[in-house]
This record gives C-alpha cells, sequence and structure tokens, in this order.
C-alpha cells in the first residue's frame, strides 16, 4: 500500500530524526514548562516578565490561563510532575470565576476580582483557546474537562461560526449584540487549530471540515491571490483593511501590517490539517501542500534575517518594508 503522507516523510538520515535533536526538543519543552510555573495565580493564570516572575499587580488572564492549562495538560500527558495539578486549577478557573455564568462564554479576565468593561467583551481569539484547552484536558482526563468542552464547543458553535462565511466572527458585547464589524486571520487561524483538536476528541468531522472552510478563505482564496502573503484585517464585507491600525503597530493581536511569522504558523496548520484528512478520510486537498509551501517560502523571505539582523521579525508593512523588528530572543530561568 502506497504510503498516505509523503510530504510529511523525513529521510532517516535527517539531523530531524537524530537522538541527540529529540533530546534537545525534549529539553526545551521542560524547560518552558519550569519557566511558566510561577505565573499560577489563586485564580487562573497571570502574565510573567523576562525573568519569569510575575509582573507587578498581576492579574488573572483568561487566554493566558487556556494556554497554560492546555500546556500543562499535554505535560501531564507526557508524565511531567506537577504539571497535572496546574492544568486541573486552569480547568477550574475556566469553569469559576473567569466564564460568564449570566450571559455563557468567558470573560477577557479579572481586574481586582471583576472583569472591566472591555473585559466582558466576548473574543473569538480567547473562544478559539478554550476550546482547545478543553479537548486537551478531555484527553488527559481532568476534573470537569467534559463539562468544560461542552460549554465552549457549545457557545463556539452558536455564536462565533458563521456557516455562510465559513470562518469565525470576531467579537461581540457581554450579551452577544454589537458584532464587530470586522473578520481577523489571526483568530482564525488559532480556530483552525482548536476545530481540528475537537474533530479528533469529539470524533464530529464538521470541525475538520469548519477547518478547511477556514483555510480555504483566508489561503488558498486570499492569500494565494495575493501572492502568498496573509492579509490579516478585514471588515464584514471582506473589504481588506489595509492602514488597519497604522496608528498602533504594536497592537498586541491586531498589529499593523503583515506578520511573516503567521505565515510559516499558518504553512504548518496546513500540513496538520493535510495529515488529519489523509489519515481520517483517505484524501486531502492537493492545494493544501502547495500552499503550504508556498506560505513558507513567503513567510521567510519576507521576515527572515531582514536587514542584516538573523531570526524572524514581527511586522511587515503592505510592501513588505519591516514595521516592527523585534524577533524571538528565547528566556533566561530564573536564577
Amino acid at each position: 500500500m502506497a504510503e498516505m503522507l509523503p510530504s510529511l516523510m523525513v529521510p532517516a538520515s535527517s539531523w530531524l530524526r537524530s537522538t541527540p535533536h529529540r533530546y534537545w526538543l525534549e529539553h526545551q519543552g521542560l524547560r518552558l514548562l519550569d519557566f511558566s510555573k510561577a505565573s499560577r495565580l489563586s485564580v487562573g493564570f497571570g502574565p510573567l516578565d523576562n525573568k519569569g516572575a510575575l509582573v507587578p499587580n498581576a492579574q488573572p488572564d483568561t487566554t493566558l490561563t487556556a494556554r497554560m492549562t492546555h500546556s500543562y495538560a499535554i505535560g501531564g500527558l507526557r508524565g511531567v510532575p506537577g504539571c497535572l495539578a496546574l492544568a486541573t486549577h486552569g480547568v477550574r478557573s475556566l469553569l469559576g470565576p473567569l466564564r460568564d455564568a449570566e450571559h455563557e462564554g468567558w470573560f477577557g479576565g479579572l481586574t481586582n476580582g471583576c472583569p472591566t468593561s472591555e473585559q466582558t467583551r466576548k473574543q473569538n481569539y480567547l473562544h478559539a483557546f478554550v476550546c482547545l484547552v478543553g479537548s486537551t484536558a478531555v484527553v488527559a482526563r481532568i476534573s470537569g474537562a467534559e463539562q468544560l468542552l461542552e460549554l465552549a464547543t457549545s457557545v463556539w458553535e452558536k455564536h462565533f461560526w458563521s456557516e455562510e462565511e465559513g470562518v469565525f466572527r470576531e467579537s461581540f458585547s457581554a450579551c452577544w449584540t454589537d458584532e464587530e464589524d470586522y473578520r481577523g486571520a489571526n483568530s482564525n487561524m488559532h480556530s483552525v487549530e482548536a476545530c481540528m483538536a475537537l474533530a479528533d476528541v469529539t470524533g464530529d468531522s464538521v470541525w475538520r471540515h469548519r477547518a478547511l472552510r477556514i483555510v480555504q478563505r483566508f489561503i488558498h482564496d486570499l492569500a494565494r491571490k495575493a501572492n502568498y502573503v496573509v492579509r490579516e484585517h478585514y471588515d464584514r464585507q471582506w473589504q481588506y483593511l489595509s492602514h488597519y491600525h497604522e496608528d498602533q503597530p504594536a497592537d498586541d493581536l491586531r498589529p499593523y501590517g503583515l506578520t511573516p511569522g503567521h505565515f510559516v504558523e499558518w504553512s504548518h496548520l496546513l500540513l496538520k490539517l493535510e495529515a488529519a484528512f489523509l489519515r481520517e478520510e483517505g484524501a486531502a486537498p492537493e492545494w493544501l501542500l502547495t500552499d503550504s509551501t508556498a506560505l513558507f517560502e513567503s513567510g521567510m523571505s519576507a521576515g527572515w534575517s531582514r536587514n542584516g539582523k538573523g531570526g524572524l521579525l514581527y511586522t511587515v508593512d503592505n510592501d513588505l518594508v519591516p514595521v516592527i523588528e523585534n524577533r524571538p530572543t528565547g528566556f533566561r530561568p530564573k536564577r
């Protein structure tokens, strides 16, 4: 029988398969898990500084809580001591104070025990991560995970999924009115990841096909027509907002311009989606591999080692001129 995953095959002689490289990857993962333990608060998790200490007056952040819970659930599945307790703390927080028990869904965080008006707004970016962590926590058999997954998928499907557009809507007010006039590539990119996890954990293939529809819209249609440049910001009529946040180029989730690292992240997700379709359904669109390759090449060209500096820079403008040249530089453990 022919190999169904030729695009993912790595030669046995490749350094990617070497034992030292695998040990190195394992070591880096353990360092990150250890580094992040200090982010635990009495409710959820909060932000750390570059040395791995909580920032002054740290407050619970729901996106961070979901990400930390997902990571520690995986650590627990790998048998890393202490991780399951942290994952359990995260699930309890997501089922408790961080959840909007009145209107359903999740607050963006808490400030001195209560959400601010800004934190009550319901964001797709956050809810995609809550669905992801619900899936991971179920696999890790965390107490409360089944309830979290059921609540999260119900809210996500009911309020955020647009069957007509084949993407997830962006945000609403606390009571699910006042839909934002915006369609974002970033939150939908993370939605692809969450949809694939839901398909695996629930066994419902509808989530995998939703992931494909998102990819078709943002990548196979929009990015392909733009020479595989991933444009991030659109209005609800799918008009590209080329000057969006030009006055806020370093916005945390929606920076001005283009993010080369996202080109590469989409590329990775397309390969994972191809693998999921081949394994579960026996066939996958051929363009997933073609688009993935083109996205990777485009991201490297736009962002790697620009202006004589190594690494992948953060953002470029619509003409691929660097805007924010920050590069990931790793971390230093606390001493």
